[in-house]
């Protein structure tokens, strides 16, 4: 893990190796800043090492990979705490940001504005990590769809909830059902009952 100092959310997270599967070569360089031959060694290497083969580029280079659209494909399904990482375009990118959620539902917290609100995003970083639900926006922690799903995943979303559902008792009997610690996040008024 040497060379992830950069990156302390995938270190300490393992972010997962593939060792057997190596990344095609004929993947075209999307940014003309990025030699051709750097970003094919990158595409070549397994997930940790390709993060630390980025981090070891000069800054320019560093930065265009973290950008390029093309080579974050193949990151984030594999880790998509590597989202983090990304430059705004791809943060906004609905397709790169599905991924990412897919391989990991906390990615969502390095996702645009725009993406955190985006429902079907949500729901499959709440499927993946309940917790998820707390980079959601406040319109979706209203959500009758995202917040069970959330705790369908684990009760401890409830704390990211919205009151309504912090002051609902069936909510809160299902949140508990998985995650009797949840109690601290219903209503007073549910708690003193």
């Amino acid at each position: 893990e040497a060379g992830l100092e950069m990156w302390p959310s995938l270190s300490h997270r393992g972010v997962p190796v593939i060792a057997d599967s190596m990344i095609s070569t004929d993947v075209e360089c999307s940014l003309t800043s990025i030699p051709a031959s750097v970003f094919q060694e990158a595409c070549q290497r397994t997930i940790i090492d390709q993060l630390w083969f980025v981090e070891q580029q000069p800054e320019e280079i560093r930065i265009a990979l973290c950008n390029d659209q093309e080579f974050m494909r193949l990151v984030l399904p594999r880790a998509g705490d590597a989202l983090e990482i990304a430059g705004s375009v791809v943060k906004d990118d609905r397709d790169l940001v599905l991924c990412a959620v897919r391989s990991s539902g906390g990615a969502l917290r390095f996702a645009s504005n725009r993406l955190c609100d985006d429902k079907e995003v949500v729901m499959h970083a709440v499927q993946g990590a309940a917790v998820a639900l707390q980079f959601a926006s406040e319109r979706l922690r209203d959500d009758d769809d995202v917040v069970l799903s959330a705790l369908k995943s684990g009760g401890q979303a409830l704390a990211f909830a919205s009151a309504r559902f912090q002051d609902d008792r069936e909510v809160v009997a299902s949140a508990l059902s998985t995650a009797p610690r949840a109690l601290r996040f219903a209503s007073s008024r549910l708690r003193d009952h």
